[in-house]
């Protein structure tokens, strides 16, 4: 009786591929977090995107928080967009004041130009989700085998190969485990 558990548990485990450990950083925002960019900035389009995208999944699951747009004096959350060069990364995305410090009180998402201006309007609002993402405190996805706009590869793997550019139902799983 005791194998057969063990092995039931084994195959359950081998098939269902979503991970049993959280992909969650460890914090959260008790109060709703605000951003600003300027109206004439490139990526004002794509962060409002991006931004409503996670709105209805966190009224989906009846989280206490959304993202809302505010002026540039009282944001928590700053959004910076330079040419950052070759970093190797489209976007940054960090809440505050550490990733595990249970409570969020800022972040901030840095849109690196180098590479973003050349992208199409969908992929950059794909990988500004991404990124509202992590400030909402979701880390990466590991697993190539589960469906997440937060994978670790990056937009050239989640957007390009996959067509993936908003939260999946893996993802929302996540945001449920924090909110």
């Amino acid at each position: 009786m005791k194998r057969i558990l063990v092995f039931s548990l084994f195959f359950i485990m081998m098939v269902n591929p979503i991970s049993t450990k959280a992909e969650v950083f460890g914090g959260k925002w008790t109060s709703s977090p605000s951003y600003y960019i300027s109206t004439s900035n490139a990526y004002y389009v794509n962060l409002n995107i991006s931004m409503n995208r996670w709105n209805v999944q966190l009224s989906a699951i009846s989280a206490n928080i959304s993202i809302y747009y505010t002026s540039q004096l009282n944001a928590t959350v700053s959004v910076i967009t330079y040419a950052y060069e070759s970093t190797g990364w489209n976007a940054m995305g960090t809440p505050g004041p550490v990733l595990t410090s249970g409570t969020y009180t800022y972040g901030s998402i840095k849109l690196n130009t180098t590479y973003m201006n050349n992208y199409t309007a969908s992929k950059n609002s794909a990988i500004c989700t991404h990124e509202w993402g992590h400030i909402l405190g979701i880390a990466h996805t590991m697993s190539n085998n589960i469906d997440s706009l937060m994978y670790y590869g990056g937009s050239s793997v989640y957007y390009d190969q996959w067509g993936i550019y908003a939260p999946t139902y893996y993802d929302v799983t996540q945001l449920n485990l924090i909110y």
